[in-house]
């Protein structure tokens, strides 16, 4: 299976580490928890960063494909704590403690989750703890360059 993820160049040289969600957490994890966030395709992984994206300071990307391992539990919304997509600095998100006995000890190396920027598209989460997860390998990884007419007003309609 394909996943893709946008890394910023400074961390292009590790793209299988997961250190920055271990150190900061995320939508589906606690700090302290690695887990590497990947989408099933390059657009999905543009928004995903977009969200989070300064404007004023658009560090450089790289795209990096992953092949992985055929490993993988699927969720549907429904299936999701009915704040899933809740956002904030109150810790945990519900989403963080929804996969904590999968984040310890994981019985699939990837989980399918919906995006919860475009839900009818699915984020990879892939458990560096799995077993399989010395299978996956980089396929591709080549620099990214975000357009700049969607983060910058002035350039819409152009």
């Amino acid at each position: 299976m394909l996943v893709h993820r946008l890394l910023q160049a400074a961390y292009r040289h590790e793209p299988l580490s997961g250190q920055g969600a271990a150190l900061y957490g995320g939508r589906w994890n606690p700090k302290g928890l690695s887990l590497l966030y990947t989408t099933e395709s390059p657009a999905l992984s543009l928004l995903e960063v977009l969200v989070h994206i300064n404007p004023k300071r658009i560090p450089a990307y790289y795209l990096v494909t992953l092949e992985v391992p055929d490993s993988i539990r699927t969720y549907q919304a429904r299936e999701l704590p009915a704040d899933w997509r809740a956002t904030g600095s109150v810790q945990p998100l519900p989403s963080q403690t929804f996969l904590l006995d999968w984040l310890r000890e994981p019985d699939s190396l990837v989980v399918a989750v919906p995006s919860s920027i475009l839900p009818i598209m699915a984020n990879y989460l892939i458990n560096p703890r799995h077993s399989l997860f010395v299978d996956c390998q980089v396929v591709r990884s080549e620099p990214f360059e975000i357009d700049e007419r969607l983060y910058d007003p002035m350039h819409r309609g152009n």
